[in-house]
């Protein structure tokens, strides 16, 4: 499904816009840069502080984000980007 359209639908009213505009930059680096794991499942490896936001504001976008099911996040290792996880498929 389109990213644009996942986020606008009516039960996810309740994302901030910041939460809006970190999922879509996450999905635009995961279909340019991305990978899949052997289940299908993309992910991306993005530092957050690449994000340019606050770290309390990333923290709380991510929360929103991981609360409404559009991701979740493992983490890999010391020093490492965790991998992000969005709830989408490949084709």
């Amino acid at each position: 499904m389109d990213p644009f359209v996942e986020i606008t639908r009516p039960e996810r009213r309740r994302l901030s816009s910041s939460a809006r505009l970190v999922y879509l930059l996450l999905c635009r680096k995961a279909t340019a840069k991305g990978c899949a794991d052997d289940r299908g499942s993309i992910y991306v490896e993005y530092p957050r502080l690449d994000l340019c936001l606050s770290v309390n504001t990333v923290s709380g976008v991510f929360k929103q984000l991981q609360k409404e099911g559009l991701l979740y996040e493992k983490r890999i290792g010391l020093g490492m980007p965790n991998r992000i996880y969005l709830n989408r498929r490949v084709p």
